[in-house]
């Protein structure tokens, strides 16, 4: 496991524990955030997870939800994902609401930003407006190459430098599971991400002409909305929180 967990202090409550741990992160954040169990924070039984507090250090700010392979068991689950955001983020960074990345409704080979996104930006704190608008691939650089035997991978982050122009970047393309998103250019401020899944075969993803809908691609759409980057180095992070399960 990623995460290092020493327990400070526990308490029974009831029929459960509350244990107070210190969580060392490492050095690649993984998109969704790092999975803990009961067991990885010491709980005795260590089948049950019910809460891990929010805690706040710093510039970053940690949550806890469901994970979402097991969220539609009937049976308390025992899993957690801890999501790290940035609290207080750089004035080029700080984006204030959600900016719903989806399919293109207009165009079905674009990418749609449903909502307008406000930035604040420059040491005078400016405010500027990312109106909901689609956005397009770029032509033949966005393509995805199709392999006869293994389908293939490519993640596309949306940013902007002004809060005004969205850019789309491309990673590399590599087998499914193993593509990471492209780095953020340089001041600019990420918006979301796009992941295309190419199935084996012969049929590529022509970003020029391909609809987003079609049956050869699988497409995932991902939020930022302040959580910290994939692969960002957090191994000079410790959060301490306060978990309850049994």
């Amino acid at each position: 496991m990623p995460l290092t967990v020493t327990v400070v202090d526990r308490q029974d409550i009831g029929q459960a524990e509350r244990i107070v741990a210190d969580i060392l992160f490492d050095s690649s954040y993984p998109w969704n955030g790092e999975s803990i169990t009961a067991k990885d924070l010491g709980f005795r039984v260590g089948g049950d997870l019910f809460h891990v507090h929010p805690a706040t250090k710093g510039k970053y700010r940690l949550e806890s939800i469901s994970d979402p392979a097991i969220s539609s068991r009937a049976t308390r689950g025992d899993r957690r994902n801890l999501i790290v955001r940035e609290a207080e983020p750089p004035a080029q960074d700080y984006m204030i609401g959600t900016p719903l990345v989806v399919i293109g409704t207009a165009s079905a080979a674009e990418i749609k930003i449903t909502n307008p996104v406000r930035f604040v930006v420059g040491a005078a704190l400016s405010v500027l407006e990312l109106a909901a608008a689609e956005h397009a691939f770029a032509a033949s650089t966005d393509d995805i190459a199709a392999d006869a035997n293994t389908p293939q991978e490519r993640w596309y982050l949306l940013s902007s430098t002004d809060g005004i122009a969205v850019v789309v970047t491309p990673g590399t393309i590599a087998a499914e599971g193993v593509a990471v998103p492209p780095a953020v250019p340089a001041n600019a401020a990420p918006i979301g991400l796009v992941k295309i899944v190419v199935d084996a075969g012969a049929t590529p993803f022509n970003a020029t002409t391909d609809l987003l809908s079609a049956t050869h691609l699988t497409v995932t759409f991902e939020d930022l909305d302040q959580q910290v980057y994939q692969a960002d180095d957090l191994s000079a992070l410790t959060m301490r929180v306060v978990a309850e399960g049994r």
